[in-house]
C-alpha cells in the first residue's frame, strides 16, 4: 500500500490593491479647479469680452466702426479724436484731430476743436494757429466760441490785455455764457478792475442763481450776494 501523499492546499489568489493615495485624488481635484479657473479669466477677460464696458468705450467702438467705412470724414476723425483723448490714447487722438484738420479744409468747427485739444497739452503755437484758422474761416458769421478759446490761449500766454479784451468782444455776441462770462470777472479782478470784476460776477449770477463760483468771486472781493431772479437768456443784457 502506497504511502499517502499529503495534499497541498493550492495558494490563494491576492487581489491586489491599487497604491492611489487621497491625495492624488486632491491633487487631481485643484488641477481640474484651477483649469477652470484659467478657462474663466481667458475667456472671461477683455481680450475675448468684445461688449463695451462703458458708454465711452461703446462710442469709441462704434466711431471706429464708422471710421472704417468713411475713412476721410472729418467730423468722425475729430470725434473719434475727442474720445481717445478722455481714453488716455493721447497718441491716436492726435494723429486722428490731425487728420481730420487736413481733410476740413473749409469747414469751421474742425480746426477749433483741434485747437481745444493742443490747448488742453500747452501747445499754444499751434492751438493759436489752428484757432485763427477756424476764425478766418467763420469771417463773415458771428461766432463767441472760438474767441472764447482764442482768449484762453491769449491768457495762458501771458497776453492778458489781449486775452481780456476779445473775450469781452466775444461776450457781446454770446452774451448768455455765464460760464464765461464768471472766468472774464475773475480775469478782471486779477487784473485789479474790482469794479468791472463785480459787475460781471453779478451779471452771470442773474443767469446762473447760487452759482458758488461767482458767488465766492464777489466775496474775495468784499461783496455780498443776494439771489436775485434769473433773466432770460435770450433777451440782450
Amino acid at each position: 500500500m502506497s504511502p499517502e501523499v499529503p495534499k497541498v492546499k493550492a495558494p490563494k489568489v491576492k487581489r491586489v490593491k491599487t497604491t492611489t493615495s487621497k491625495a492624488v485624488y486632491v491633487l487631481l481635484g485643484l488641477i481640474v479647479v484651477l483649469l477652470g479657473v484659467v478657462l474663466v479669466m481667458l475667456f472671461g477677460s477683455p481680450l475675448f469680452d468684445t461688449q463695451p464696458r462703458t458708454d465711452l468705450e461703446r462710442d469709441y467702438q462704434q466711431l471706429v466702426q464708422g471710421l472704417r467705412d468713411n475713412p476721410d470724414n472729418p467730423a468722425i476723425l475729430m470725434t473719434l479724436a475727442e474720445v481717445e483723448y478722455l481714453m488716455g490714447k493721447k497718441a491716436d487722438a492726435f494723429d486722428h484731430a490731425a487728420r481730420a484738420a487736413e481733410v476740413a479744409t473749409s469747414s469751421a468747427g474742425i480746426p477749433m476743436r483741434y485747437s481745444q485739444l493742443l490747448l488742453q497739452e500747452e501747445r499754444y503755437d499751434e492751438a493759436l494757429e489752428w484757432i485763427d484758422k477756424d476764425i478766418e474761416l467763420r469771417e463773415e458769421h458771428k461766432s463767441a466760441e472760438p474767441k472764447f478759446i482764442k482768449s484762453q490761449i491769449l491768457w495762458a500766454t501771458g497776453e492778458r490785455e489781449e486775452a481780456i479784451d476779445l473775450l469781452g468782444r466775444a461776450l457781446e455776441i454770446g452774451y448768455v455764457a455765464a460760464d464765461m462770462r464768471i472766468i472774464y470777472a475773475e480775469w478782471l479782478a486779477e487784473e485789479g478792475r474790482d469794479e468791472e470784476a463785480i459787475e460781471q460776477y453779478r451779471r452771470a449770477l442773474r443767469m446762473l442763481p447760487g452759482d458758488e463760483r461767482a458767488i465766492k468771486g464777489l466775496e474775495a472781493l468784499g461783496e455780498t450776494y443776494e439771489e436775485t431772479d434769473t433773466v432770460d437768456p435770450h433777451s440782450a443784457p
